[in-house]
């Protein structure tokens, strides 16, 4: 094995135990409120378009408390001085270009703001995590209420590609167990189609949107 591929396979190994530590982080909190709240079902959230965002504000809050947090955005990723480095690229305050697998600088349809849209925070160990809401009336994610996770292994560090180290995961509202689920197809704005049973999207040519699956799966990134 040579010297570059040893190195790609070390970082690619601690890529997958990152990945793995936040899938089960986020699970385990989603547990937590679901235990003092009740099943998401119940749960009161509104698309982030809505002019009320109290329920969602709630919901934030609530993960916040549980997870560690080292930064946090008052509010969504377009007014968010907080993390600067995200900021949308509208703004020109954007630092970090996040690419597909396949090195295009379209990775989910909406250029290489994969954070737009979301609430992003900061973990104390560099982790970045922006949530999203989906709700019915107004905005549904392939017809189905959910809120999905953004979930950059490493922060401000590279490659910053999306089935690198960017991932997504999902919980559908209409699930009252609140289990976190990965992507497994089409892109996440919804232009990719509502299948989830084919994690086709994870190959070294495709956009890697549905890596999370893949690498959940198999424990490894073998792509």
């Amino acid at each position: 094995m040579t010297m570059p591929s040893l190195v790609t396979n070390i970082q690619n190994k601690g890529y997958v135990e990152k990945l793995k530590k936040n899938y089960s982080v986020i699970q385990q909190v989603t547990n937590q409120i679901i235990e003092v709240e009740g099943p998401p079902t119940a749960w009161n959230w509104t698309s982030d378009s809505s002019n009320d965002n109290s329920g969602n504000d709630y919901i934030l809050n609530l993960y916040k408390k549980h997870l560690k947090v080292a930064r946090a955005c008052s509010s969504n990723i377009y007014n968010c001085p907080e993390i600067p480095e995200l900021w949308n690229r509208a703004y020109n305050k954007q630092l970090i270009t996040y690419k597909a697998l396949n090195g295009e600088t379209n990775p989910i349809g909406v250029s290489d703001c994969i954070f737009c849209r979301s609430f992003p925070m900061q973990l104390e160990d560099g982790t970045f995590v922006g949530i999203t809401f989906f709700s019915t009336p107004g905005q549904v994610l392939w017809g189905k209420p959910k809120m999905y996770f953004t979930i950059d292994v490493n922060g401000t560090k590279g490659p910053n590609k999306v089935g690198r180290d960017v991932f997504f995961l999902y919980m559908n509202h209409n699930d009252s167990s609140g289990r976190i689920l990965p992507y497994v197809n089409g892109a996440i704005n919804g232009s990719g189609g509502g299948d989830f049973s084919q994690a086709n999207t994870c190959d070294k040519d495709k956009s890697g949107v549905s890596c999370a699956y893949r690498v959940i799966t198999e424990g490894k990134m073998n792509y």
